[in-house]
């Protein structure tokens, strides 16, 4: 494999072009080139120096890339649970606003109740308030009377004082 990366990071620098419809011709394997000392073996060593830290470099790439994917897989693993917790949330909100939406229609029953309660009260109120007021009017016009009849009795008893004195004179003459 760090061989054909060498290949094609040799055919990058080396500035490999094709002409417009011509066809690209398939480089020779390493097998087939011969091994040629030349006075380029400077230019090779810094190529493979160059290709080296290239690979090096291309290896610190797909290490990051591993941890940048456990990361995108963990923070997917949390945005998921972060969803099903929102989503729990919103359940629970649903059945808050439901029982809220019920305790208010009970609310609004029984505040009528209430005002239909107090309506009677008021109205039993003002209806006794009534029947106490004949009820003083009755018993002060019994206190009259009675206040009469005590008059009248003692009238009376004065009359029956007087008679019996009168009797007892008439029979004594």
């Amino acid at each position: 494999m760090f061989i054909d990366k060498k290949l094609i990071f040799a055919v990058l620098l080396g500035g490999c072009t094709t002409a417009a419809n011509d066809i690209p011709r398939i480089l020779p394997t390493e097998e087939s080139i011969p091994v040629v000392e030349t006075k380029d073996d400077c230019l090779l060593e810094s190529i493979d120096a160059t290709l080296e830290v290239a690979d090096e470099a291309i290896n610190e790439i797909v290490k990051d890339k591993k941890t940048t994917n456990r990361t995108i897989s963990y923070l997917n693993k949390v945005v998921n649970e972060e969803k099903e917790i929102i989503s729990n949330l919103e359940g629970e909100l649903a059945n808050k606003e439901s029982l809220i939406t019920s305790q208010a229609t009970k609310l609004e029953v029984l505040t009528e109740q209430l005002i239909l309660a107090q309506q009677q009260l008021e109205e039993t109120i003002q209806n006794h308030t009534e029947q106490y007021n004949k009820l003083v009017e009755e018993n002060t016009v019994l206190k009259e009377n009675l206040d009469t009849l005590h008059v009248q009795i003692e009238y009376l008893d004065s009359l029956i004082l007087t008679n019996k004195k009168l009797t007892k004179v008439y029979e004594s003459n």
